[in-house]
């Protein structure tokens, strides 16, 4: 999350709240991995998105 923090300049908590509606919404994903996690697009959630533009048929 660091990374992101670090990009977007701002605080961490925001970021966390941004990224659990978007982990509800079923845009990310977490992976857990040891001690650490990483997050990953939804491809699925991008098609919706896509046909919600009509930009899929």
């Amino acid at each position: 999350m660091n990374p992101i923090v670090d990009r977007l300049h701002i605080r961490q908590p925001q970021v966390s709240k941004h990224l659990r509606v978007l982990h509800e919404a079923g845009v990310v994903e977490y992976n857990t991995e040891a001690n650490s996690s990483h997050l990953q697009a939804t491809i699925g959630a991008f098609q919706r998105i896509k046909f919600l533009d009509g930009t899929i048929s």
